[in-house]
C-alpha cells in the first residue's frame, strides 16, 4: 500500500488559521480554489500522499524568502499578506519542518525525489508554456487521473460500495472520453501525440472516503489547469479548443461537487466540522507574536527580495573584467545579457530583442549588481546609488560597476573574476504586460522587459558545455512526461 501521512497539530492549526484568512477576503485574487480546498485537507487532519507532501516541502522551500517581505509578520502593516496567507495554506513553519523530515525519508528509500509540476504550477512559476505543450502536459494529468478514479472504481469497497463504485465509474468513464479528446486537438494544431502507459498501480486503499478525498483533490487541481490551457488556448486564437476545455473545466466541476457532496463538504476548502475551528480563531490575538527579523538593514532590498526569488533568470557567457584605478577603487564591466541570441540551456526557444530593456531603463528603476542572487547579502553595486551603469548597445545589455575595495566580497569577486575562475552571469526579470511575442516556429521573442539585478555566478543554472540547442524532439512536454512517467514507474517498482 502507498504511503498516506497525517498532517501534525502545527500543520492543522496553520492551515486553519489560513481558511480564516482566506473567508475574510485576506488571500488574493490569485489564491486558487486548489489552495483553499488542500489548506482544509490539511487542517481536518486528513490522510495526504506523498507527492502531496513533496509538493507542500517544494512549494514552501522555494517560498521561504517570502518572510522577509512586507505584510508577513504580526504587527506589519498589510498582516496577513497574500505570501503569508499561502504559506499558512500549505502549513507554514510546521509544515516545512514535517515536509522535509517526510522528504528525507523517502529519499533513504528512494533516489527519485523530483516533482513533476502540474501544468497550473508551472504556470505560476512564470513559464511560458506554448499550446501545444500545454495540450501535451494536460493530456498526461488527465490520463493520470483517469486511472486513479479507474482503481478506484475496481477497489473500493464498504457498506456504501455501490453508489461510490458507481460514481467513481461515471468519472473514470468521463475522464477516458477526454483523453482522446485532447489528442485529437493536439493533432488539429499539428502536434504529435504521446504514448502513455502506466505501470500498474500499487494497491493503496479501499475506504471510499479516502478515495473519494484523493480524486476531489485532483479533479480540482484539473479544473486549475483547464483553466490555464483555457488561457493559452484562447491566446493562441484557437477558440474552438478553447471552448472544448471550458466545457472540459465544467465538467471536472460538476465532479468536484459531487465528490464534495458526497463528502459532506459543502463548499470548495469548508465542511461544517470546521465551523467551530474558523471561530475560535476568530477570538485568537495572533498579533502578539514575535516578528520575524531579517538580516538586511536596507528596506528597499527587504522589498524586492520576494520579485528577485519569484523573477525569471537567464545565464550568459560573457567576458566580465575587473581593473583596479589608481584611486584604488575596483572597475568591472560585461554583458549582462545579448541580443539576436538564442537561448542555451532552456526547454524552449527564446531571443531577447533589442530594445527590450529601453522602458526598465529609462523609468529609472534600481537594480542591484549581486553574486548568485544571494539577497542575503548587501548588493556590491546599485543603479539608485550611482555605483551601478546600465545601458544597451547593439550587442546587449552593458553593465559597469564600481565596487568598494574594502568590501571583502568585492576584492574577493575581483580576484576571482582576474583569475578566471567566474565567467558568467545571470539577470533576474519579469515579462511586461504585452511583452513578449511568439513566432509561428514557436521562438519566443522578449521585447519588454522588468529588470530586477543582475548576478556574478560561479554555478550557472544551466551549463552551456552539457546543455546545447533545444532539437525539435526536445521540448518542453515531451521532457515533462518523460520524467514524469519514469518517476512513476521507478516508484512503482521499489
Amino acid at each position: 500500500m502507498a504511503d498516506t501521512y497525517r498532517p501534525p497539530k502545527g500543520v492543522q492549526e496553520e492551515a486553519e488559521r489560513a481558511l480564516k484568512w482566506i473567508a475574510d477576503g485576506k488571500a488574493g485574487s490569485g489564491f486558487t480554489d486548489t489552495g483553499r480546498a488542500r489548506a482544509a485537507q490539511l487542517a481536518r487532519g486528513d490522510a495526504v500522499s506523498a507527492d502531496t507532501i513533496l509538493r507542500m516541502y517544494s512549494y514552501l522551500s522555494r517560498h521561504e524568502v517570502d518572510k522577509q517581505g512586507k505584510g508577513f509578520s504580526p504587527g506589519e502593516d498589510g498582516y496577513p499578506s497574500a505570501g503569508r496567507v499561502a504559506w499558512a495554506a500549505w502549513g507554514g513553519d510546521p509544515g516545512l519542518e514535517w515536509s522535509s523530515k517526510i522528504r528525507d525519508q523517502l529519499a533513504a528509500r528512494s533516489a527519485i525525489m523530483e516533482e513533476t509540476m502540474s501544468l497550473a504550477e508551472l504556470r505560476a512559476e512564470g513559464a511560458d508554456v506554448p499550446l501545444s505543450d500545454a495540450l501535451t502536459m494536460l493530456l498526461g494529468e488527465v490520463f493520470e487521473f483517469y486511472a486513479r478514479a479507474h482503481e478506484a472504481h475496481w477497489n473500493v469497497t464498504g457498506p456504501d460500495f455501490s453508489e461510490y463504485h458507481k460514481l467513481f465509474g461515471k468519472i473514470y468513464e468521463d475522464a477516458h472520453d477526454s483523453v482522446d479528446a485532447i489528442a485529437e486537438n493536439l493533432r488539429k494544431i499539428g502536434s504529435l501525440t504521446p504514448a502513455l502507459a502506466l505501470a500498474p498501480c500499487e494497491y493503496r486503499y479501499t475506504d471510499p472516503i479516502a478515495l473519494a478525498s484523493e480524486l476531489l483533490e485532483e479533479t480540482t487541481e484539473l479544473c486549475d489547469s483547464y483553466r490555464v490551457a483555457f488561457d493559452i488556448a484562447t491566446g493562441a486564437g484557437q477558440q474552438g479548443i478553447a471552448n472544448f476545455l471550458a466545457e472540459r473545466q465544467d465538467a471536472h466541476a460538476m465532479w468536484a461537487w459531487q465528490l464534495r457532496s458526497s463528502l459532506g463538504i459543502a463548499e470548495i476548502g469548508e465542511s461544517p466540522a470546521l465551523d467551530a475551528i474558523v471561530a475560535d480563531e476568530a477570538e485568537e490575538d495572533v498579533t502578539e507574536e514575535e516578528p520575524v527579523e531579517t538580516n538586511s538593514a536596507d528596506p528597499e532590498v527587504e522589498a524586492r527580495r520576494s520579485l528577485i526569488a519569484e523573477a525569471e533568470k537567464r545565464t550568459i557567457e560573457t567576458e566580465v573584467r575587473a581593473t583596479v584605478g589608481e584611486d584604488g577603487l575596483i572597475r568591472m564591466a560585461g554583458y549582462a545579457a545579448t541580443f539576436n541570441r538564442e537561448a542555451d540551456g532552456l526547454p524552449f526557444r527564446e531571443v531577447i530583442i533589442p530594445g527590450a530593456f529601453k522602458r526598465s531603463l529609462d523609468s529609472g528603476q534600481d537594480v542591484f549588481l549581486l553574486v548568485n542572487h544571494d539577497t542575503d547579502q548587501l548588493p556590491l553595486a546599485r543603479r539608485s546609488a550611482g555605483t551601478l551603469a546600465l545601458s544597451e548597445d547593439e550587442r546587449g545589455l552593458l553593465i559597469e560597476a564600481t565596487l568598494d575595495p574594502k568590501n571583502p566580497r568585492a576584492a574577493e569577486l575581483a580576484s576571482a573574476l582576474e583569475r578566471g575562475d567566474v565567467d558568467k552571469m545571470r539577470f533576474a526579470f519579469t515579462v511586461a504586460p504585452d511583452g513578449s511575442t511568439r513566432t509561428k516556429d514557436g521562438l519566443r521573442e522578449l521585447r519588454d522587459l522588468n529588470l530586477f539585478e543582475v548576478s556574478v555566478v560561479t554555478w550557472p543554472a544551466y551549463s552551456d558545455t552539457t546543455v546545447g540547442l533545444r532539437t525539435a524532439d526536445d521540448d518542453l512536454a515531451a521532457r515533462w512526461l518523460a520524467k514524469k512517467w519514469d518517476i512513476k514507474r521507478r516508484q512503482h517498482a521499489r
